[in-house]
């Protein structure tokens, strides 16, 4: 209430940007991982 509304403002943006994405934050690490492991796999070149 003592802080002006445009800093209270400022304050909500920066903690929403720092804040971890949903799906960290509602299953862990597990989706984070295979997430990377799906984006590393279409990158590779495929082995025959």
């Amino acid at each position: 209430m003592d802080t002006p509304p445009d800093v209270r403002k400022e304050q909500r943006s920066r903690l929403k940007s720092s804040r971890a994405p949903w799906y960290v934050r509602w299953f862990g690490m597990v989706p984070v991982s295979v997430l990377i492991w799906w984006r590393r796999r279409k990158e590779r070149p495929q082995e025959e």
